[in-house]
């Protein structure tokens, strides 16, 4: 093996000088390799040990990305097959459309929609210092993780507004339909599919007509509908859906519709009648058999006890046990209202009730997101905005028996 000279060695970077110098010969490397080779023949000896010293080799970061791609043409086709399965569900009249199929449909309206958002261009980063540098690239220098540009070409943005605008259209067209039933699923595939698409307003419509939508009478040919009623619990919209929602509009910038997603969802009678269902049912259940489980677990305390009499130990033990319940009850029901350590610029009038503040915590957590998406992002500057639009939300606020920026709550107020 011809060994570099000093002249040549020393043209050598730092860099491979040290790698040179620390690894053994090649030859030593590979019968230490085959060494550790259990015993094979001799026929495919030399195919084993070039399999065991070949080295791997890392693949090109645009080989990780996902394979499919986007493309404006198919995503077209598969719209115009979206909207021929949409006319042949809802086509019979005076007859409702499966409600499966209505959520199927929906399901992949909802998929097309997040492909076509995966596939919208991005801006073009900066190049770094790095790239372009030859000694970079031959030492495999992978700083970045930069993406090869030729991945995802850019799409037409005509053709895809065009996809965004039929897309949207067909979701709202289906589900404001009088011969779909308007489900959880529904509604929860529709907010997702106009999330990918960030195309939310349409939200309080629907929100509203999910709760006011006429409900089909059983049995009935042809079909008759009746009036629901908005106040049901099971007409409250999720909190999840919500949320997404009210995240979707603060991302286009839009207060007047984050302001009506609020108005719609968190501020009904509705979603407060199943907040109760939800997280005071069972603490309120559990409150109402506390009285009978106190008299059995004095009764039993008074059975096992010798000083003084026995129905006179059992109502002493009652009453202990029960105080002890309701006072220690009591306490954590007027400290978990009165928490005021997840506000940040919205908090309520002093006076509110504690029932109220429990009920309405929901509504009032989205308002401060709402505040703090439109006002100053530096809490030392809280407090300084000025405008119109902010003006109108602190009025708006204040109608809702809240504060925005209270002076005593500001940091250094306090």
């Amino acid at each position: 093996m011809r060994v570099a000279t000093e002249r040549s060695y020393n043209t050598i970077c730092q860099r491979c000088r040290v790698r040179a110098v620390a690894r053994p010969p090649l030859s030593r490397r590979i019968w230490s390799l085959a060494g550790s080779i259990p015993s094979i023949s001799s026929r495919d000896e030399r195919k084993t040990v070039k399999s065991v010293i070949k080295p791997k080799i890392r693949a090109p970061v645009w080989h990780q990305i996902r394979s499919a791609t986007f493309s404006a043409k198919q995503s077209k086709r598969t719209l115009q097959e979206l909207q021929q399965r949409k006319a042949a569900l809802l086509g019979p009249p005076d007859v409702m459309a499966s409600e499966s199929e209505v959520e199927k449909l929906l399901k992949d309206c909802a998929i097309l929609a997040s492909q076509i958002a995966q596939s919208l261009p991005k801006a073009p980063e900066l190049p770094s210092k790095e790239q372009g540098n030859p000694a970079a690239a031959l030492l495999g220098i992978d700083r970045g993780g930069g993406q090869n540009p030729a991945v995802q070409p850019p799409s037409d943005p005509n053709q895809t507004k065009e996809l965004i605008e039929g897309l949207s259209n067909l979701a709202y067209e289906i589900v404001i339909h009088p011969h779909v039933f308007f489900s959880e699923l529904v509604l929860r595939h529709y907010v997702t599919l106009q999330a990918h698409l960030r195309r939310p307003e349409s939200y309080p419509e629907i929100f509203t007509l999910y709760a006011n939508k006429p409900l089909p009478r059983p049995n009935t040919k042809p079909v008759k509908f009746r009036k629901p009623n908005p106040r049901q619990a099971k007409f409250a919209i999720p909190p999840s859906v919500a949320a997404l929602a009210l995240k979707t509009t603060m991302s286009v910038k839009d207060l007047e519709l984050a302001l009506a997603i609020i108005e719609t969802s968190y501020a009904l009678p509705a979603f407060r009648r199943s907040k109760v269902i939800r997280k005071a049912l069972l603490p309120g259940a559990a409150l109402t058999l506390t009285p009978l489980a106190a008299y059995a677990v004095a009764a039993r305390v008074s059975a096992d006890s010798i000083a003084g009499d026995g129905y006179l130990s059992t109502e002493v033990a009652f009453a202990g046990i029960l105080t002890y319940v309701s006072f220690t009850g009591m306490l954590g029901f007027v400290a978990l209202t009165t928490a005021n350590d997840q506000m940040e610029r919205v908090t309520w009038v002093p006076g509110t009730p504690l029932r109220e503040r429990w009920l309405r915590e929901d509504e009032r957590a989205a308002i401060d997101k709402v505040a703090g998406a439109w006002g100053f992002k530096n809490p030392l500057r809280r407090g300084e905005e000025e405008g119109e639009e902010w003006e109108a939300l602190r009025n708006w606020i204040a109608r809702k028996g809240m504060i925005l920026d209270k002076e005593s709550l500001m940091p250094g107020m306090n």
